[in-house]
């Protein structure tokens, strides 16, 4: 497992490197009665709705929930950087197809292990009187 997290690099924002879900930006709707709070890669981390938005129909409240986590999501979208021709080189499928084929194999092996060690306990329970 540890060969994954090797391509889960860093990136940098603003000159500083960090990871994206130590990032948050903010979107918000109806004049800030629909607040949402979003990690570099998008996903909701934060939702503020307040309780006047709620004296509006369903509709109205569903709709400026989405547009307030739209807007959070779009402005991490803009601030993720590109990829580079190096990040992009970087990148090399065989060798992740590889990891994961040996992450496979010692996950099985694992398994196996599991297995007969079960299948001992359940024999020895079998000979208890």
């Amino acid at each position: 497992m540890r060969h994954i997290f090797r391509y889960a690099d860093p990136v940098v924002l603003d000159g500083t490197s960090t990871r994206l879900s130590d990032v948050r930006f903010s979107g918000s709707a109806a004049g800030g009665q629909a607040k949402a709070i979003v990690d570099g890669a998008g996903r909701l981390i934060d939702l503020t709705v307040d309780a006047l938005l709620l004296r509006r129909p369903p509709r109205g409240i569903a709709d400026a929930i989405l547009s307030a986590v739209q807007q959070a999501q779009d402005e991490a979208t803009a601030a993720r950087p590109a990829p580079t021709d190096a990040a992009v080189a970087a990148f090399d499928a065989d060798r992740i197809a590889a990891d994961v084929a040996a992450v496979e194999r010692e996950a099985d092996r694992r398994l196996s292990e599991l297995s007969a060690i079960v299948s001992d306990l359940i024999r020895h329970q079998d000979r208890r009187p």
